[in-house]
């Protein structure tokens, strides 16, 4: 008896070793080589879709109603649009040791253009504010 539960044992470890041994097959399988893009692939991808779309990748935006402007808002100006002004971008300053300055140099580094924010702004006529 003694010994079929060590037969039992041995065989359920070597079943448990050789399942992992082919697991690992299928895990490595993604970093074979004919799963890669070639050269020409990656250029014609990269027309379509930049490296920098000139939008921080981690901004985080969601809608936000009227209601709720109202409710948090310190102030709340009701105006009409007379005009659209013409846009604007700025450049934030990027002198040595500064943040923005460490973001520009690791986007150069990277090949992509540094953020720019760019702005539209309005003329309005002011008719009520809180």
């Amino acid at each position: 008896m003694a010994r079929f539960r060590m037969i039992c044992w041995l065989t359920s470890i070597a079943l448990l070793v050789s399942l992992m041994g082919c697991t690992t097959l299928f895990v490595n399988s993604s970093d074979r080589a004919e799963n890669v893009l070639s050269q020409e692939r990656m250029k014609e991808l990269r027309e379509e879709y930049p490296l920098s779309t000139n939008t921080p990748a981690t901004i985080s935006m969601r809608e936000v109603s009227f209601r709720e402007v109202m409710t948090y808002g310190d102030s709340v100006v009701v105006a009409e649009v007379m005009k659209i002004l013409p846009s604007f971008s700025v450049e934030l300053s990027t002198e040595p040791g500064t943040p923005e300055r460490m973001m520009a140099d690791k986007d150069k580094a990277n090949g992509m253009t540094p953020y720019q924010p760019k702005f539209i702004s309005y003329e309005v006529k002011v008719h009520e504010g809180t």
